[in-house]
């Protein structure tokens, strides 16, 4: 690990000396580590896969500078990549192996510095909107709340969050060095404060995550808080010029990208008018995850919500819509009363604009709030303990606050030593969520795992419970595929007698179930399991289940193209017939012209059949490709088996 040191001269001239707030800051951040210490034994899971275990490209990564870009540059969860997020992985992997205790503990180490940003910012903002009482202990109080929050364990537990976490430490540091700098009487430490929150801290955080893209919406509802907006008709035409221009560039971009947007949806079961509605409901259920913590209200799952497909089905969604315009409409009635009300209310809509409203990404995720809860949590924090003078019944009001900072701490607790051990979280979390498919077939999946290594998996009890789960999983997503593979699975490797109905159930969902990327993973593992005769398939019946899943009209060309290599795969290991195999590698080609991997099948087969000659043509259409580096390798071992010495450009 490589730490920078600042000197604490320069700490001090920007965040002030904080004597007594660092020392109750540190035991806080000793509590937060034990109370979060159990759940770094957990394993990977969920997401981790694409972008940590099952990606080769953070290997690249060899102690230079040049590999580490390489690495930084291969990910996989966002056109913009998130560079930063993925060379942390990178540096993760290089220096402690792929043990997920250590990226969860670097993970837990970012959740407390951030939790000392928390306290910095709130505690900048309540003196300087003019409070003159509790000017350290309601920022303590809001840091110790926000760190302990169960809403946020995800973001530290859930290693590919680290995303999230990442961003908000870039943005929480940028805020707090602009409105420092905007505070400072020396000019030099204002514009050097400023100069890099913005060039410096906004740019990695957007390279960390694209929530880093909100910084100025953050900037403009501090700029209000703090220090008023100004007055007069000059400002009034600037803000007005500014939302324009706003608007309009809005509008243009989703006019323009509006084919990328829709093709989103095609992964989706529901809409784009569909999901605005849904998040209306979504955005009060995150609210009442805040102020009423209970453990049964968390999970990494939440498929399980209910879409609203109109205003009034359910009739929720028109009630979350008047609930939401009245809360609108008082905050802004008593903003000069109770500013900070406003500010908590559009803090929270703010930090939920990208991931909330019309990017077709799933419906929830509780990692979505780490940043979010702040505000809440800001009101909640002021309504207790109020600036101005001592409040009324001040020690009950205080003393309900501590029961809830130890209540949340308590609750974080028990669902990270849940985290620490994947079978008991698993067998918890499909219990509070029996309707989550997720959650049924991740229940299913460890219950096999931990059958397997005991040698109990051909025990009827356990052999019951997993395919109760699996069962259920298939009833509650009718797309998925996954659920009837491992039903199949089961009944072979236990040798129970086949059940021609599940195979056909699942051809049927191969040829129409809308397809999502995360099908890839399943084609991939059945690959596998056909070629190691996993699934007790003949010939025939393999051929069909191929021909069925090409049939699908929602299927892209990577999907295809992937499709068309398991059968290449099949053809060549277990039919023994290199002809079948390399017409299956040409037409996963032609499908996906652009996928090297495909194409470096195909170069392969061909050198197997003993066509050198068609092998270098298909090898010198690679190289005009752009290679991944992940295979430049590979690709240079080939070249060199066909009598080419030079390697394929990047």
């Amino acid at each position: 690990m490589i730490f920078f040191k600042i000197p604490d001269r320069l700490l001090s001239s920007v965040f002030g000396k904080l004597s007594v707030g660092r020392l109750a800051l540190l035991l806080g951040g000793l509590l937060v580590f034990m109370i979060y210490w159990p759940g770094l034994a957990g394993a990977f899971l969920f997401d981790d896969a694409p972008n940590i275990t099952a990606n080769p490209a953070l290997g690249l990564f060899d102690g230079s500078l040049s590999s580490l870009l390489e690495a930084a540059g291969n990910g996989v969860s966002s056109p913009l990549g998130r560079s930063l997020s993925m060379a942390s992985f990178a540096l993760n992997l290089y220096f402690t192996g792929l043990d997920p205790f250590y990226f969860k503990l670097v993970n837990l180490l970012i959740h407390c510095v951030n939790g000392w940003l928390v306290f910095l910012l709130v505690r900048f903002v309540w003196i300087k909107a003019g409070s003159v009482r509790n000017t350290c202990l309601l920022p303590a109080c809001v840091a110790m709340i926000w760190s302990l929050h169960p809403i946020n364990l995800t973001a530290v537990l859930f290693v590919t969050q680290r995303m999230t976490s990442l961003a908000a430490l870039f943005l929480l540091l940028a805020l707090n060095l602009y409105l420092k700098g905007r505070a400072a009487e020396k000019p030099k430490i204002r514009w050097a404060a400023i100069a890099f929150s913005f060039l410096i801290c906004w740019p990695v955080a957007v390279m960390s995550k694209e929530t880093g893209l909100l910084f100025p919406l953050y900037l403009l509802l501090c700029e209000w808080y703090v220090f008023g907006l100004p007055k007069g008709m000059v400002f009034k035409r600037i803000s007005l010029a500014a939302l324009s221009i706003g608007c309009i560039l809005v509008l243009w971009m989703g006019f323009h990208y509006w084919d990328v947007l829709s093709a989103g949806y095609r992964y989706r079961e529901f809409d784009l008018a569909q999901r605005l509605l849904t998040q209306l409901r979504i955005l009060w259920f995150h609210l009442a995850q805040i102020f009423l913590p209970l453990p049964d209200l968390f999970s990494l799952y939440h498929d399980d919500f209910p879409v609203s497909f109109s205003l009034f089905l359910p009739l929720s969604t028109v009630i979350a819509l008047i609930a939401w315009v009245c809360l609108i409409i008082y905050s802004l009635r008593f903003r000069q009363r109770w500013p900070w009300l406003l500010f908590g209310v559009a803090w929270f809509l703010v930090s939920h604009l990208l991931e909330s409203t019309i990017l077709p990404l799933e419906l929830v995720h509780e990692h979505r709030n780490y940043l979010a809860s702040l505000g809440p949590l800001l009101v909640l924090s002021a309504l207790v303990i109020p600036p101005g003078k001592a409040s009324w019944m001040a020690v009950p009001r205080m003393t309900a606050l501590i029961c809830f900072i130890f209540f949340c701490g308590l609750v974080t607790g028990l669902r990270a030593d849940q985290w620490g051990d994947e079978y008991r979280r698993s067998m918890l979390e499909v219990a509070t969520h029996p309707d989550s498919a997720r959650a049924n077939y991740q229940a299913a999946i460890v219950f096999m795992e931990k059958a397997s290594v005991t040698g109990s998996l051909g025990n009827p009890m356990a052999f019951q419970a997993i395919n109760f789960y699996l069962e259920r999983a298939s009833e509650l997503d009718q797309n998925a595929k996954a659920p009837l593979i491992g039903l199949i699975y089961m009944a072979c490797q236990t040798n129970s007698p086949a059940n021609p109905a599940r195979l056909a159930q699942l051809m049927d969902r191969l040829s129409s179930a809308r397809y999502t990327p995360g099908d890839l993973g399943v084609y991939s593992k059945l690959s596998q399991l056909l070629v190691e005769s996993r699934l007790c398939l003949d010939d025939q019946e393999v051929e069909y289940l191929l021909s069925a899943a090409l049939e699908n009209p929602w299927l892209d060309a990577k999907a295809r193209g992937m499709i068309l290599a398991v059968g290449m795969d099949y053809a060549f290991a277990k039919m023994k017939s290199i002809p079948l195999a390399l017409d299956y590698a040409n037409r996963a080609v032609s499908v996906d012209p652009s996928n090297v991997a495909l194409r470096i099948n195909l170069v392969r087969m061909l050198q197997i059949a003993g066509d050198q000659e068609m092998a270098r043509k298909a090898y010198g259409e690679i190289s005009r490709l752009k290679i991944p580096a992940v295979q430049r390798s590979e690709l240079f071992e080939i070249g060199r088996s066909l009598g080419i010495d030079v390697a394929p450009r990047s």
